[in-house]
């Protein structure tokens, strides 16, 4: 019985050995269906994107390969895949390496993942048919140089609190290029030197909007008439700030008006229109 298990225990680090020896190797390359994979490191834990052979336009990255998660898409990757339209990038994929997609001039379309937190230089350059971004619900936190150049079509860009650095020429050429922005972020703060185009994704509120849910419905003058009522309190003054037209209080005829609003009628106030907070 102890010879058996001595037996075991020495098997057991026969395949550990071996195992580690293959992650040490020279490249071991891991192909599926066009994808080609490849361990991150020597641990054997992590596997990366190195490049797609197949013919597929519209790709959805892998949870993982084998049981190993896919935590990066490789330093050109899919550079200059002309075919390529587009790319569900899925969690847990953490990094876009640099010139990941240069030169993919099809390329419309790149939904990004909530795990992202980092991106390398020219990851995104010469996408010309890039017409939108959107960073929000990612961690990046920097966005580096000539990230996005010559993205001529790219004309929405949605950046997230998170970001504290972008490089001077991230998007060199991009002269359709809007960002959209946290008041004060670092971004906002890049745009207005920049002189680059902007839209604020808060410190605004649209007149009449009293519940704040981003439109303006009869349950905006059910509100009002709930505040006036003493149903509800407007504890931090909220409801009275979307709400409050002529800015004399708010009352019974601000009510009105939303109704008036919302059955097409004139109105002497602005009501559904973006107002920026002071």
């Amino acid at each position: 019985m102890k010879l058996s298990k001595r037996v075991f225990v020495f098997l057991l680090a026969v395949i550990l050995v071996f195992s580690l020896a293959i992650c040490s190797s020279a490249k071991v390359v891991y192909r599926d269906a066009g994808w080609v994979f490849e361990y991150t490191d020597k641990t054997c834990r992590e596997f990366q994107i190195d490049d797609y052979e197949g013919n597929l336009t519209s790709l959805s990255t892998y949870y993982g390969y084998n049981n190993i998660p896919i935590v990066s898409i490789a330093a050109s990757a899919f550079s200059s895949n002309t075919k390529l339209k587009s790319i569900s990038v899925n969690e847990p994929i953490k990094t876009i390496s640099q010139l990941a997609f240069l030169n993919c001039t099809s390329l419309e379309s790149v939904d990004l993942p909530a795990t992202l937190s980092k991106m390398g230089y020219s990851a995104f350059e010469g996408c010309y048919a890039l017409e939108e971004l959107d960073f929000d619900k990612t961690q990046i936190t920097s966005i580096p140089t000539q990230a996005f150049k010559d993205c001529y079509s790219l004309s929405k860009i949605v950046i997230p609190k998170s970001v504290i650095s972008i490089a001077d020429d991230a998007f060199q050429n991009d002269t359709a290029v809007k960002i959209y922005c946290y008041k004060n972020s670092f971004a906002h703060t890049y745009a207005v030197n920049k002189k680059i185009p902007f839209e604020l994704l808060d410190g605004f509120y649209y007149l009449g909007d009293a519940d704040g849910d981003g439109e303006v419905t009869i349950m905006d003058a059910t509100t009002v008439q709930k505040v006036l009522a003493s149903v509800i309190t407007d504890t931090d003054g909220k409801i009275a700030l979307r709400a409050d037209m002529a800015r004399n209080g708010l009352d019974i005829t601000d009510a009105t008006m939303i109704q008036r609003y919302l059955v097409k009628l004139d109105t002497p106030y602005a009501i559904g229109e973006k107002i920026l907070e002071d």
